[in-house]
């Protein structure tokens, strides 16, 4: 009887340590499989993350290029506007009406429509301002 109590308490033993070790496989199984949900995650940030550099990029680029053109305008709005207002003075001495010549009202459209969508350009500069803080 001693021998059997002896036999079947080493079987439990055994027993125990199968249920451990397969106990920690599973464990095992499971590091393996939320390694691989983290390491998707990742992948998944680093897209996201080149996709905002590139954005990044792309911003400072356009805010670059909006001020440029904004600063270029705003010389341009100078220049153009002197010469108009030289000519319109000059045609009036003449007795001429600066709207019937041709070329005088051709410049003032020319600058007009240069100018034409210039707040659209400015609210595009603000936003852009605040992507970039």
């Amino acid at each position: 009887m001693k021998s059997v109590l002896k036999h079947l308490n080493k079987n439990e033993v055994n027993l125990s340590s199968e249920k451990v070790e397969l106990s920690s496989i599973d464990k095992l199984k499971e590091i393996v499989k939320d390694a691989r949900g983290e390491a998707k995650r990742r992948e998944d940030a680093i897209k996201w993350a080149k996709k905002a550099e590139e954005a990044f990029k792309i911003i400072s680029d356009a805010d670059g290029i909006i001020e440029a053109a904004m600063k270029a305008a705003g010389k341009f709005q100078d220049s153009s506007n002197k010469m108009l207002i030289d000519f319109a003075k000059k045609a009036e001495e003449l007795g001429i009406k600066p709207s019937s010549v041709k070329e005088w009202k051709e410049a003032e459209d020319a600058v007009n429509e240069v100018f034409r969508e210039q707040d659209l350009l400015a609210g595009w500069a603000d936003t852009i301002k605040k992507l970039r803080l």
